[in-house]
Formats: structure tokens, C-alpha cells, sequence
């Protein structure tokens, strides 16, 4: 086992160990999305190299009063942000399509920060 899966399993367990909340302790009991698992891994962790202030499945309301999950929810000292990884399909019709117009703020308008990562899906060609 990698020093990465060995600080993410810890990580993952503590936020469940720690949860209170019904719904968002269903969340993660799902399990993070390969999206959020491969943005940890190659991105995250090799950069940062921890997960403290880190959040996965965080639980906001929208502006409809619903309740929302983002993928992660990173708050130092107070300090508030999001991190959405779009889903595989969302990603191969950016790669295709073009980009495609999100407006988060409408969905997550208390999070003043937020930063999408996408993992394209780039199709092989055999002959």
C-alpha cells in the first residue's frame, strides 16, 4: 500500500468516525468518485502532501434550500472553498463539445471559492 492510500484511508475513516450528520455520513459511505480519488492522488496530495482542512462530500445548502454535497470543501483558519470534479460524462462532452457554461455560483452561493478540475476522457483510435 502507497503512503497515499495510506493517508487517504486514515482520512477517509476519521470523517467518518467524526460525522454526525446523517446525510453526509450516507455520502461517504458511498464513496468518493474516481474523479475526486484520481484529483487527490495526482494533484492533491503531491502538492500538498496532507489532508488537514480538507472535506470530502461537505454539505451545503442551496439557494433553492436544498441540500447539496460538494466533492471537497478545503476551510483553513476560517477561510472557505470548494473543489468540484466534474463526472466522467461531464468531462468527455467538454473534451467534444467544447466547454460547457456552469454557473456553481447559483447552485453554491455560499462558497466565495471554487475550482473545477476535469480529467479528460481522450478517445483511442485503433486501425
Amino acid at each position: 500500500m502507497s503512503n497515499f492510500e495510506q493517508k487517504y484511508e486514515k482520512w477517509i475513516e476519521h470523517n467518518l468516525a467524526n460525522e454526525t450528520n446523517p446525510r453526509r455520513r450516507e455520502q461517504l459511505l458511498k464513496g468518493l468518485s474516481h474523479g475526486t480519488i484520481r484529483f487527490l492522488k495526482s494533484v492533491w496530495y503531491p502538492a500538498v502532501g496532507n489532508f488537514n482542512n480538507l472535506f470530502p462530500e461537505w454539505e451545503v445548502r442551496d439557494s433553492f434550500n436544498k441540500y447539496r454535497y460538494l466533492d471537497l470543501a478545503y476551510m483553513p483558519s476560517g477561510a472557505k472553498g470548494a473543489i468540484e470534479i466534474p463526472g466522467l460524462r461531464l468531462s468527455c462532452q467538454r473534451f467534444r463539445c467544447g466547454p460547457i457554461q456552469r454557473s456553481m455560483q447559483k447552485t453554491f452561493p455560499i462558497v466565495p471559492r471554487q475550482l473545477d478540475f476535469s480529467f479528460h476522457c481522450i478517445p483511442f483510435y485503433h486501425r
